[in-house]
């Protein structure tokens, strides 16, 4: 007779396989479907695209953090305000 932790034991065993096996299973047909005659052919990714924007992004990021440090420096020696012009995207709710 099974004590009643081996039959715990053999039941988390069962119920692990199980998922193990709908896991595979999901994977498979994701794989199917993504391979079989019936699929979009994947799209290519431009890589130049995607580093010229990482650029961009970099240079966004450098010129905000200027601005901030200029605006710190600026009230620190009490030097008059400086102009009032920001690029949108300085102010865009998305990027702040």
């Amino acid at each position: 007779m099974l004590t009643s932790e081996a039959a715990g034991l053999a039941i988390k065993i069962a119920k692990g396989l199980i998922k193990t096996a709908s896991r595979i299973d999901v994977m498979l047909a994701e794989k199917e479907a993504l391979q079989g005659p019936l699929s979009f052919p994947l799209a290519e990714v431009n890589m130049m695209a995607a580093e010229t924007l990482m650029a961009d992004f970099r240079n966004r990021v450098w010129l905000r953090e200027m601005i901030r440090n200029y605006k710190i420096t600026a009230q620190a020696l009490e030097l008059p305000p400086a102009l009032a012009w920001k690029p949108d995207w300085i102010t865009a709710p998305e990027l702040n």
